[in-house]
């Protein structure tokens, strides 16, 4: 069996993707490589597995998740070619809401939405939601008309790596929460 390294960083991602009590790198990585199509899922393993669970990008978005009820989507709850864009677990139901969470930690906040997870919403969901939060928990929250609206003018730009910026000028105050309860309020 070759032996490989990875760098701290790597690794540290690796252990992020991780199953704990189950998984290895070794399975972090032949996993990541069934979802990618480049390696055949065998039938034990297909039926057997849990689901993965990607670990959210920083507490402050599981808390949010967790103090407006929302579940975490799996990677299998969505196409093979969206999982790659869905490793970072941003993205959870809530009272049969889909909601993409995004968080800025910068004291002017900005934001990227990838264009293909936004083009299956669009295509396959009745209605959607993405919110923008601040580490404190407020933020702001769009429908699926207002963000095909602020696709539409301009507001939310298209980069070449194919998600959609979303700075500090593009933000509307009336699409502003306070709190997750507010927050809940808004979507209700």
């Amino acid at each position: 069996m070759p032996t490989i390294r990875l760098d701290n960083e790597v690794y540290e991602a690796l252990k992020q993707l991780a199953e704990p009590f189950v998984d290895n790198p070794n399975s972090v990585i032949r996993r990541l490589l069934e979802e990618k199509g480049v390696l055949p899922v065998g039938p034990n393993r297909a039926n057997a597995r849990k689901a993965m669970v990607v670990k959210a990008e920083g507490s402050e978005i599981q808390q949010f998740a967790d103090a407006i009820g929302a579940r975490r989507l799996r990677s299998t709850e969505f196409p093979p070619d969206l999982r790659p864009l869905l490793a970072r677990g941003n993205y959870f139901v809530c009272g049969g809401h889909f909601i993409i969470i995004r968080i800025s930690r910068t004291q002017n906040p900005w934001y990227g939405v990838a264009k293909k997870v936004i083009d299956y919403l669009n295509e396959n969901k009745k209605d959607y939601f993405v919110a923008l939060l601040r580490p404190d928990s407020r933020g702001w929250v769009y429908d699926k008309a207002q963000v095909k609206d602020n696709i539409q003018s301009g507001y939310w730009k298209l980069a070449s790596d194919g998600y959609y910026k979303i700075n500090e000028d593009s933000l509307r105050e009336t699409s502003g929460f306070n709190s997750p309860g507010d927050f809940s309020k808004k979507i209700s």
